[in-house]
């Protein structure tokens, strides 16, 4: 029987985590025509703290919040222009995904698209 102490478990829990913020900048980086820096991996930890404080801790969960970072600014989630943004990220009755279905839902910090003028051929 294979017994793992807390210790190795930790340890295992740290590698994991780091081969994902590794290859998530790696991805975000190519995505974006950034280079994959020591810059692009700071932003990446930031963007994972960031996510599990919202309770979001799948990777594709993790990987939205940090397109969003990249896209709409690294505080997009407190900027006071943006009030919805926050409430649903805060929201405890909302699962993970249905907050980060919200969020691309709405996308409550964008002004609507203007539906497109399609000519009525008479």
């Amino acid at each position: 029987m294979l017994v793992l102490r807390t210790a190795q478990m930790v340890a295992l829990e740290d590698a994991m985590r780091q081969r994902f913020e590794e290859n998530l900048s790696l991805h975000l980086a190519a995505t974006y025509g950034r280079p994959c820096d020591s810059e692009m991996r700071a932003l990446v930890r930031r963007g994972v703290a960031k996510a599990e404080q919202y309770g979001i801790i799948s990777d594709c969960g993790i990987e939205a919040m940090l397109e969003w970072i990249i896209g709409e600014g690294e505080h997009f989630d407190t900027d006071p222009e943006r009030p919805m943004v926050l409430e649903i990220l805060n929201d405890p009755a909302l699962p993970e995904p249905a907050k980060l279905r919200a969020l691309a839902d709405c996308h409550p910090w964008r002004a609507p698209e203007l539906p497109e003028l399609v000519e009525n051929p008479t």
